[in-house]
């Protein structure tokens, strides 16, 4: 009996080990977590990193990504990621929350990427993973959200108001210009000449 719990042990903490390695081997984020959570308003949708870390993987790594909790308002892309060792990249993650989420709700995503490896046209087998997660709180709408106007329609409405100032700017000097052109043209002109009148002799 002593012996097989020892053996229990023994194996618990291998596997211990190894998932520890692979964690630190490997590690994934987005910047957010429970206590520091992603604030968002309803309605709205973002786009949002999640960056893959190959720390100390030999060979390089593929990764595949799924969304194991808060499905119904964040997508996970669902390419493999083939990382070599010691570099980065990026995962996107689509986060839109309801119109009619209520303002303090808090959303729970989780998510994992697991390691996978390419076996020909067999498919894709799956081995060691890492998960992780964080809180989305609904916020109210700022106030430049709810006016709906964007700085790009802004700009492009400045631009416009200061391309008619200068059609209307032309259009007046133009105008300007021809008339003391004709004043100028009517006062070069040379005045008639008069010839003196007839004289009959008596």
């Amino acid at each position: 009996m002593l012996i097989k719990n020892k053996t229990g042990i023994l194996i618990a903490g291998i596997l211990i080990l190894f998932l520890t390695s692979f964690v630190t081997a490997f590690g994934v984020g987005t910047g957010y977590s429970i206590k520091y959570p992603l604030e968002m308003y309803p309605g709205q949708k973002i786009s949002l990193s999640v960056t893959l870390d190959n720390n100390d993987i030999e060979g390089g790594a593929s990764f595949k990504g799924e969304i194991i909790e808060g499905s119904e308002i964040a997508t996970l892309d669902k390419g493999i990621h083939k990382i070599p060792q010691g570099e980065k990249e990026k995962a996107e993650m689509k986060i839109k929350i309801p119109e009619n989420a209520i303002i303090g709700q808090q959303f729970l995503i989780k998510y994992r990427f697991e390691q996978v490896s390419e076996e020909g046209e067999s498919g894709v087998s799956f081995s060691q993973g890492i998960s992780s997660g964080f809180n989305v709180k609904v916020i109210e709408r700022p106030p430049e959200a709810k006016q709906g106007i964007s700085t790009t329609t802004i700009t492009l409405i400045l631009l416009a108001l200061i391309i008619l100032v200068a059609i209307i700017i032309w259009i007046v000097l133009k105008r300007k210009n021809n008339q003391t052109s004709q004043l100028k043209s009517q006062l070069t002109k040379s005045p008639p000449t008069k010839t003196p009148p007839k004289k009959f002799k008596k």
